[in-house]
């Protein structure tokens, strides 16, 4: 709102600033167009509103051109129109025609001008000029200057000046308008033309009033009274309609306009025609409905967030809307998705199917095609109403393990030393390092995991493919690996053909052929708002990756993403998506101290994706809820350490080091580094002193851990202790605990902050994306360059086009843990080496998902 008042004073200063002197008048009356626009320029925002005040073409949902006609019923002469607006580019004509003595005259009046801004505010400039009879018409070239300013839903202001570039006629329209429902069902308005810088009005000041309602979607129905010497009319009555659109279409309006005079006598009426940006129209609601599908091709990993350019990756939340988006859509019938080539974690495809089931619901059809399916795909597969399958294909169903390999023995050959600090019984997070087997402890709490997310996938596609939890099971126990055709007999799937194909399916099922379209067509997408000012917003930001300053998750440039979302009005609430295995604990709590502090001003909701735990969990507890998926891995309050040094690498190597040291433990650090190699190990193991050292910072860092969920969470110390050790659990297992709040996804999690922000329902909302990412980062492989010209045609024959689309990267943040096929584990080895000897809130890479199983 401050930054819509301090353009509208400006504006209007400037339109001040932009006058001249006083004379006769020589510039037409807004009135004398009248008939041309069916309400006040700003209420009803269309090209033929820019004829008037230039600012309304920013205003505009999109591209259009109307014309309109006039016919006056005593002699038969009148005026017509032409008007064209492009969002910020406008042009239009009139021409009037009358009778004088000795035959007729005519004059054309042309306008030209661009606008800036936003839906909250808008501003424009004019030129206009005349052709034909000026003379007789009294017409001057001049220059317009307007603003257009949506106070909120509820109301709407709009000011314009026009001057003449010779004589200096002047005038001002004003109008105000007024949603009394926020919305377009029902709108109220009046302007007035005056000249409050110079000039006679003090007799007559032109004025109209009206209201329009707009009910059903597409048909509106406007009176208006007006007062003015300019035209003979008092009052008026239109009628206008929308013939809607189908998929991919622009939409054709039109109206008829019936002038009447004091005496109730209908004296004139305009005929329009309008062409260009699509429309909602209840009208022709019926002739569309359940008329296509969504197609979607999911092939390649899924992400959640894309970079700016050259991106073609498919995102998370770009799937989820688009299948929201699809149920709301009375002309969607259904949805055919191609999980061809495609790769999901676990989290995510129990995510896309739970958007499908809910799809589901509404009575569409869900059809998916497989060829070389996964676990994973064969679980959002089995939402739907029709498998096909590749007759080629191949399904597997393993089932789940989590398991790791230890080096504990290799590192001993090679003469490296480590040593694990370790006090809590489920931190396992450095075993792999230090141990030669599986820990009881994390035996237990790796089987609880794996157990559920066979259960989960169980009972899923034994209630999604209508059979019994022992016949999925069974699948699974007792063949694993089907061929297309071992599918079909077992009803695995219930077609075999070809992506191609699909089509005949679909039709088969629907009983008739269906439009398959992309999601661009969507309702939601492809009809613009008709909402007054920008929507309120729902920021969704990214924490993926590992816990650290600079890399991962990016700490340094999360805060400052989530400092600036404080005083952010239009952004109501904030959902932070959390996908972490944690790391540095002080990366952790840089971004937690500012979610409190974000709180304060505005919901947060935490939504957890496959993993969100130690310092994931961290991340995660400052927030107004927690929302994790049921095979979410989350928990795991602890910290755990460990201590790598020089057991006989160095002499194995040939490497010796020396030193001198000033203090009793400067030497406890310094390391033996093999020239050229961007590693660097401890010359000695820690001593008693040292060792103490580092367990007391642990338990220290662990009880304010502890403290913090407690006080966070809303819980005792005492039940969070009882929780905490080190151990995971799966969402499922959290929610009973208290751990997180809810059960979904991120797009539950966006509507539960919806919801906290009270956005209506029916009321317009925006989610936007927020990564800590940068724009480029130029480290492109160049193959074949070398020292001799021969590297010169590889050069130049290089693809750079797709070099760019997968090898953007940011500038500041790795790409840990964004893609499904992200090697968590040199992310994790590079970590522990860094922080050497530090405490840190971390899991084992073991733990994320690493493939779509």
């Amino acid at each position: 709102m401050k930054k819509s008042t301090t353009l509208a004073t400006t504006t209007a200063i400037a339109l001040v600033l932009c006058t001249r002197a006083v004379f006769a008048a020589s510039i037409p009356s807004y009135y004398q167009h009248l008939d041309f626009n069916l309400t006040s320029p700003t209420a009803f925002t269309h090209a033929a509103g820019g004829f008037v005040n230039p600012s309304v073409y920013s205003m505009m949902p999109g591209s259009e051109g109307e014309v309109y006609w006039s016919n006056f019923k005593e002699d038969g002469i009148g005026s017509w129109g032409l008007f064209t607006g492009f969002q910020h580019l406008g042009f239009g004509l009139v021409h009037n025609q009358r009778s004088v003595p000795g035959g007729e005259v005519s004059v054309t009046d042309y306008r030209l001008a661009l606008s800036g801004g936003s839906r909250d505010f808008s501003f424009g400039f004019g030129y206009g000029w005349s052709g034909n009879d000026e003379e007789a018409f009294d017409r001057e070239s001049l220059m317009q200057a307007g603003f257009t300013w949506r106070l909120n839903h509820y109301a709407s202001l709009g000011a314009v000046e026009q001057w003449g570039m010779k004589a200096g006629d002047r005038r001002e329209v004003l109008d105000l308008a007024v949603r009394p429902l926020g919305n377009d069902r029902v709108t109220v308005f009046g302007d007035l033309e005056t000249n409050v810088l110079g000039g006679d009005y003090q007799d007559n000041i032109p004025w109209s009033a009206g209201a329009m309602l707009e009910i059903p979607a597409g048909l509106k129905l406007i009176g208006r009274v007006a007062d003015s010497k300019d035209t003979e009319s008092t009052f008026s009555l239109a009628l206008a309609y929308s013939f809607g659109g189908g998929f991919h279409q622009g939409v054709m309006r039109g109206s008829v306009l019936e002038h009447f005079d004091q005496d109730s006598n209908s004296d004139l009426t305009t005929w329009g025609v309008r062409f260009g940006y699509p429309e909602r129209s209840e009208l022709t609601k019926a002739l569309h409905k359940n008329s296509g599908y969504l197609q979607m091709n999911l092939r390649g990993p899924v992400v959640y967030s894309r970079y700016r350019f050259f991106d073609q990756r498919t995102s998370l939340e770009n799937i989820l809307d688009a299948i929201d988006d699809a149920r709301n859509d009375d002309r969607i019938a259904g949805i055919a998705l191609n999980l061809s080539g495609s790769q999901f974690t676990r989290g995510q495809a129990w995510e896309i199917r739970a958007r499908l089931a809910d799809f589901r619901t509404t009575g569409k059809k869900v059809v998916i095609f497989i060829d070389e399916a996964t676990q994973s795909t064969y679980y959002i597969a089995s939402i739907a109403d029709e498998i096909v399958m590749d007759p080629e294909g191949t399904l597997l169903l393993p089932g789940y393990v989590l398991g790791r390999t230890y080096i504990a023995s290799m590192l001993e050959k090679l003469g490296v030393g480590f040593e694990e600090f370790r006090f809590l019984k489920y931190k396992s997070a450095v075993e792999s390092l230090a141990r030669h087997n599986m820990s009881e402890a994390d035996r237990e709490q790796r089987q609880a995991l794996v157990d559920q997310f066979f259960a989960t996938f169980r009972d899923d596609v034994a209630q999604g493919r209508h059979v019994s939890a022992a016949t999925v099971a069974g699948w699974i126990n007792d063949q694993g690996v089907f061929t297309a055709s071992k599918a079909l007999e077992q009803k695995l799937v219930d077609d075999l053909g070809r992506w191609d194909e699909v089509k005949d399916r679909v039709k088969k099922l629907e009983g008739k052929r269906e439009s398959f379209v992309g999601a661009v067509a969507l309702a939601d997408r492809w009809y613009p708002s008709k909402q007054w000012n920008e929507p309120d917003k729902i920021a969704v930001v990214y924490a993926i990756g590992a816990c650290d300053m600079d890399t991962g998750i990016n700490a340094r440039r999360l805060q400052s993403i989530l400092r600036g979302l404080r005083n952010r009005n239009d952004v109501k609430a904030v959902v932070l998506r959390v996908d972490s295995p944690g790391g540095s604990p002080m990366a952790s709590d840089v971004v937690a101290g500012e979610m409190r502090e974000l709180m304060k001003k505005k919901p947060v909701v935490v939504s957890q994706g496959d993993v969100a735990a130690s310092g994931g969990y961290w991340l995660s507890m400052c927030s107004n809820q927690i929302v994790a998926e049921p095979i979410s891995i989350t928990g795991s309050i602890g910290v755990i350490a460990g201590w790598a040094w020089d057991k006989g690498l160095g002499k194995k190597t040939g490497m010796e080091g020396d030193f001198v040291k000033a203090g009793d433990h400067a030497d406890v650090f310094f390391s033996l580094k093999p020239p050229y190699l961007p590693i660097a190990i401890p010359a000695r193991a820690v001593d008693d002193t040292e060792r103490k050292v580092v367990l007391d910072t642990m338990k220290e860092l662990y009880a304010r851990f502890v403290e913090s969920v407690a006080k966070n969470r809303k819980m005792d110390p005492a039940q969070v202790e009882s929780l905490a050790q080190g151990r995971v659990w799966t969402g499922i297992e959290a929610k009973k605990n208290g751990l997180v709040d809810r059960i979904g996804g991120l797009q539950d999690a966006i509507m539960i902050a919806r919801e906290m922000a009270e956005i209506a329902p029916g009321e317009d909302m925006q989610v936007i994306e927020l990564a800590p990412r940068g724009l480029v980062k130029l480290d492109l492989p160049i193959p074949g360059m070398g020292a001799s010209l021969a590297a010169l045609p590889a050069f130049l024959s290089y693809d750079w086009s797709d070099a760019l689309m997968q090898r953007v990267f940011d500038a500041s943040s790795s790409d840990a843990g964004t893609d499904p096929a992200e090697d968590y584990g040199i992310t994790y080895l590079r970590h522990m080496m860094q922080y050497n000897g530090r405490a840190q809130c971390i899991l084992s890479p073991d733990m994320l998902p690493k493939d779509a199983q």
